[in-house]
């Protein structure tokens, strides 16, 4: 290790007279901020030039700037250490990784010296990408060099062994409370399947409909924005792939393109209540509009359903989300680069259409899951707001 690089000391707030972390104790405490290079061997991930097609169904894990992508027949490392994904769009995002394992390109693997750093200590610290300086412009990067100075808290062992121990308890709940949010999920799937059978093989025998037939005539099933142009602070949000993959579309990261250029895509400005599905990349992700995002818009990878308002947008999207239909979706794509279904595909999918009150049963006990989601996300949302605040004063000296 080399001893050349800048380390800091910092009076960090009191102490209680018990020696724990504490706001207003009478002993002050001085925290050391050390340069990684100094007790952390850094190298660039992806040496052995190895890719997805080396990987093999039983093997080591490798990781690259996504996280574990897949095995490999070897391993590279066989230690503690934080791999950091130092090129793309979640540059700055961190992973622990112990036992044998394996980099891949786009990463740096920090490997800290077992008797000055505890690694799931330094994680901890490190697995905040707002933290990291970004270089570039259409492809984020972090320089090897800025991680080789990057200041970090480092106080005794035992102590960061104890915070570790602090943090991992709170990423452990928040952990089990996400898997059964997946759960809660899985089970709105569950209900509708139970209820009405398979879609596609339709058992009981139910009329169906293509799904062009459900919709607003006026304004028909189409994909949005074709080119967005430069990001509008107070302009229109617009939903992309992306924001389709998580549980709640959170408004405030939305992009934005300006009104003039949404005013171009009338049919697909939201108004609330209309399906969002993926046609492009990933395919077959949906969502419903709420009313918070009416006036938005949306990219030319999404194709919005405007469906009448006599149709249920939970039992739709209920159908498209079910694994017979999703197959079909995936046998539709087309394409290599740009992979994608067409359109006219996803206006003749059929719809099975029950009866009303079997319809309505159905959102009846899909509320109460949806309900049961909200709670699950909240707490979710309150754990992660808990352990910031702990994370802060940990590496504040202060925990």
């Amino acid at each position: 290790m080399t001893a050349n690089h800048l380390v800091q000391s910092e009076n960090l707030g009191g102490r209680d007279s018990g020696g724990h972390g504490g706001v207003g104790g009478d002993a002050e405490v001085t925290a050391t901020r050390i340069a990684l290079a100094d007790f952390c061997q850094i190298v660039q991930g992806g040496r052995h030039k190895l890719s997805g097609n080396d990987f093999v169904e039983h093997g080591f894990p490798a990781y690259g700037a996504g996280g574990m992508n897949g095995l490999l027949p070897a391993f590279e490392f066989e230690e503690a250490a934080v791999v950091l994904s130092s090129i793309g769009a979640r540059c700055g995002k961190c992973f622990y990784v112990d036992g044998k394992w394996s980099s891949l390109a786009n990463t740096q693997v920090i490997r800290p010296d077992p008797e000055k750093a505890d690694c799931r200590f330094l994680w901890h610290q490190l697995n905040d990408e707002s933290r990291w300086p970004r270089s570039g412009t259409g492809q984020p990067f972090i320089k090897p060099s800025d991680v080789k100075r990057h200041l970090v808290h480092l106080p005794s062992l035992d102590e960061q062994r104890r915070i570790a121990d602090i943090l991992d308890k709170a990423d452990t709940l928040r952990t089990k409370r996400r898997e059964s949010l997946v759960q809660l999920d899985r089970l709105t799937q569950s209900i509708f399947v139970e209820m009405f059978g398979d879609p596609v093989a339709n058992p009981k025998q139910y009329p169906t409909f293509p799904l062009s037939a459900l919709v607003e005539p006026e304004r028909g099933i189409t994909y949005g924005i074709v080119q967005r142009g430069e990001d509008c602070e107070e302009g229109i949000p617009v939903l992309r792939i992306r924001d389709l993959a998580d549980e709640e579309i959170d408004i405030a990261k939305l992009k934005r393109t300006s009104p003039e250029v949404s005013a171009q895509y009338r049919r697909t400005i939201l108004r609330g209540g209309e399906i969002a599905i993926s046609i492009r990349g990933t395919v077959g992700r949906c969502c419903i509009v709420t009313s918070a995002l009416a006036g938005g818009n949306v990219s030319r990878e999404i194709a919005l359903v405007p469906l009448q308002s006599r149709v249920s947008p939970v039992f739709v999207q209920q159908v498209i989300r079910s694994t017979s239909v999703q197959r079909l979706i995936a046998d539709d794509v087309k394409g290599v680069a740009q992979s994608g279904i067409n359109l006219e595909d996803l206006r003749q999918l059929r719809v099975v259409q029950p009866p009303a009150e079997e319809i309505e049963a159905f959102e009846a006990r899909a509320a109460v899951v949806a309900r049961l989601l909200r709670d699950v996300r909240s707490g979710i949302a309150k754990l992660t707001q808990l352990t910031t605040t702990l994370q802060h004063r940990a590496f504040q000296g202060a925990l």
